[in-house]
């Protein structure tokens, strides 16, 4: 199993590239990957864990998100990969604990 996560995002926020340092801090691989078809078909194989990233960007993609949702599911499903879905929504600003989120990962990578 890859010890990758790649984390998909409607762009490279400060809360992407945050998790992308905590996580190398902890000796777990992570990049990022546009919220496009392609470019998650050619970046998921290298992956070990998937983590979709919600924001009010993502939201405004509609029909995007939609068409991109569906694949995701379908290679997931392929590849027998796992998904973690955060981030934060407009009218609820607790965000995640990005501790607890770590220490998860962590656990997930030591016992698969």
């Amino acid at each position: 199993m890859f010890k990758n996560i790649m984390i998909i995002s409607a762009s490279e926020s400060f809360a992407v590239k945050a998790m992308e340092q905590k996580l190398l801090a902890v000796e777990i691989g992570a990049y990022q990957v546009a919220a496009r078809i392609a470019e998650i078909g050619s970046n998921i194989d290298r992956a070990g864990l998937i983590v979709l990233y919600l924001d009010e960007r993502m939201a405004a993609m509609t029909a995007s998100l939609q068409n991109m949702l569906s694949y995701l599911n379908d290679k997931m499903y392929e590849s027998n990969k796992m998904l973690i879905i955060i981030g934060k929504r407009k009218d609820y600003e607790k965000t995640f604990d990005r501790k607890a989120l770590l220490t998860r990962l962590e656990e997930f990578f030591e016992f698969r």
